[in-house]
């Protein structure tokens, strides 16, 4: 008996076409001859065709640097830096972006410590959880050392999670002293570095 041609459709998330720039797309494979063929089989098939024609796993890169202690709570510097890293083919996940969502503004944290150390407590173990979360996600981190940053330890924090999971991290280190002014503990997590916003930008891959 001759098995009918069968279609096969596959939603690929987090995938992109290159040309296009889409983000979420649609493989849809006619498959011919063994039906019998386990999911498995034709799925690793379909993986292969996507791969074949062009579609590559999208690239998150994370936005690391101080908010708490910093001017506009760092949200300058990424708003700028993210056309750019767009451009390279990056998604991004933008801390600054994601305030509230963890039931609590990071202006309102002073307060918060102040008032009730039991809260605020909570709420930073709750911050941490979810940024690690998103950061495990992440194939790169993009990261601004400044004073904020000296003053503080999530960014250091997320430096060091980094060189554990072996996630790259390009830094732009925006101190008067340049990288002579980073502990050198922050210094063994960066994978690459310059002193100038625009040295950053260049030292940073394209996604593919």
């Amino acid at each position: 008996m001759k098995l009918p041609e069968i279609a096969v459709l596959i939603v690929v998330s987090g995938f992109r076409i290159p040309e296009t720039g889409f983000v979420r797309s649609v493989g849809c494979l006619h498959v011919s001859g063994a039906v019998e063929q386990t999911k498995k089989k034709i799925y690793f098939f379909v993986l292969i065709v996507l791969e074949r024609s062009g579609m590559s796993e999208v690239k998150t890169i994370y936005l690391a640097g101080a908010m708490e202690r910093a001017g506009e709570y760092g949200a300058v510097w990424r708003s700028e830096l993210t056309p750019h890293l767009i451009s390279l083919g990056y998604d991004i996940w933008n801390p600054y972006m994601e305030e509230g969502k963890t039931g609590i503004n990071v202006s309102e944290l002073a307060a918060l410590k102040k008032h009730d150390f039991k809260a605020y407590m909570q709420f930073c173990q709750k911050i941490v959880d979810y940024d690690i979360a998103h950061l495990l996600k992440c194939s790169a981190v993009a990261c601004r050392i400044d004073r904020p940053t000296l003053q503080g330890a999530g960014t250091f924090g997320e430096l060091t999670f980094c060189r554990i999971n072996k996630i790259p991290v390009y830094a732009w280190i925006d101190l008067p002293g340049g990288e002579y002014d980073v502990p050198s503990w922050a210094m063994g997590c960066v994978t690459s570095f310059s002193t100038s916003k625009e040295g950053f930008y260049a030292i940073i891959p394209a996604a593919g």
